[in-house]
């Protein structure tokens, strides 16, 4: 791992961090196979994700269960990609679909409605993204990571991601001041 992993001192943490593994990493495996159709290349980019986890591990285990494991899915397919793009290929594998449904069993029908109507707006808009500026936006607005954080997993210049961030946000303020559904 890398110097910088400081997030995994002590047993208890590595503890945790072994659970995440284990609950995870099949997933993880199935996606990364999935995408590369090799399971040693499969299992390469299943590590590289850990290792990323693991730089800023304290960061993800506060969320929840479902944000951890599509946080977890999100980072295997970029490391997936990048193993492809390392061996000249190209591909376009698009990032998961956010979940929709409210966890709120209190919320009335009609804000239900209304969030499931917001959220689909919001896809829309992301979907006319370019795919590394919609996984950027993902990472820093749904599951609340910072740019730098972002930056190490997904190995980029953090200078580069902040541009990813505005370019996209001047895109979405086009998109919205056109009127675009």
């Amino acid at each position: 791992m890398s110097g910088k992993t400081s997030a995994l001192n002590g047993r208890e943490a590595k503890e945790r961090f072994q659970r995440l593994y284990e609950e995870n990493c099949g997933l993880m495996l199935c996606v990364a196979n999935g995408i590369l159709h090799n399971q040693e290349d499969a299992e390469d980019a299943v590590h590289s994700a850990f290792l990323s986890i693991a730089d800023c591990f304290d960061k993800i285990e506060i969320m929840n269960g479902r944000k951890v494991k599509g946080l977890c899915v999100l980072i295997v397919k970029h490391k997936a990609i990048d193993i492809i793009r390392m061996r000249k290929r190209i591909s376009y594998e698009a990032v998961e679909d956010m979940d929709l449904h409210s966890d709120n069993p209190e919320e009335s029908p009609e804000a239900c409605l209304e969030l499931k109507e917001q959220k689909e707006y919001v896809k829309n808009m992301l979907g006319r993204l370019p795919e590394i500026s919609k996984k950027i936006l993902i990472m820093k607005y749904y599951y609340g990571l910072d740019n730098s954080e972002i930056s190490r997993l997904l190995n980029m210049n953090k200078k580069a991601v902040e541009m990813r961030i505005f370019r996209a946000y001047n895109k979405i303020r086009e998109m919205i001041d056109r009127g675009d559904e």
